[in-house]
């Protein structure tokens, strides 16, 4: 699994509900040992219900025995408010330092800075630079050699160990125009790449065979 497509299905939140698919769990847990963004949530979210469960499980009346009636508007007294404080505490910090920071960064508007990799590997260039501004997403603009043979065309960006970082579907049709990529927040960590650009005819059974490829470097 990629970064982009956990983020895409929020599998940090199902993991942590349990509403994950078994297969796309096995597919999350070998993804964030590798991604520290994925592991830091999952580390915030884990303490987090750890600390509701434990707040909310314990029963701090003393002296009342095991299946005793509550009285009435016992959650006015004070060891109860004070429990429920806690609770509603962890409750605000896991929103504002995890999700509302999240929530501004995709929902807000903003300016995009856009990077162009279009054409670089018919050029006589050894390796782009690109320099994205820290915390903030961007856009990476390729363009796709046109080739009639192919009815769909894989764009895939890898490391310089060959790992696969991100990975998208191009159609023929949106292939014909250079191909805006989105590029979140710490995807690419300041490092070397290479861009692939694979193609396809056929069905999905067809392999997709490569055509061109360029090296790029995050500064």
């Amino acid at each position: 699994m990629e970064h982009a497509q956990a983020v895409e299905i929020k599998a940090v939140e199902r993991y942590l509900l349990g509403e994950i698919a078994p297969d796309s769990r096995e597919e999350f847990e070998e993804h964030f040992f590798d991604c520290k963004n994925c592991s830091e949530d999952l580390r915030i979210g884990t303490l987090f219900l750890h600390t509701a469960k434990e707040v909310l499980a314990t029963d701090p009346v003393p002296g009342r025995a095991r299946g005793a009636p509550r009285q009435r508007f016992q959650w006015f007294q004070p060891h109860y408010a004070l429990a429920s404080c806690m609770a509603l505490l962890a409750i605000i910090c896991y929103q504002s330092f995890v999700l509302i920071p999240k929530l501004r960064i995709s929902s807000s508007p903003q300016t995009l800075a856009l990077f162009s990799l279009a054409g670089l590997g018919a050029r006589d260039v050894s390796e782009a630079v690109i320099a994205p501004e820290p915390a903030k997403p961007y856009v990476l603009l390729v363009d796709i050699p046109a080739d009639e043979s192919f009815s769909n065309y894989l764009c895939e960006i890898l490391t310089q160990d060959g790992s696969k970082v991100l990975s998208i579907d191009v159609s023929a049709a949106k292939a014909k125009q250079p191909v805006p990529i989105f590029v979140p927040p710490s995807l690419l960590k300041p490092d070397s790449y290479r861009l692939v650009i694979l193609g396809r005819s056929g069905d999905e059974k067809t392999p997709y065979r490569e055509m061109e490829h360029q090296s790029f470097r995050i500064k």
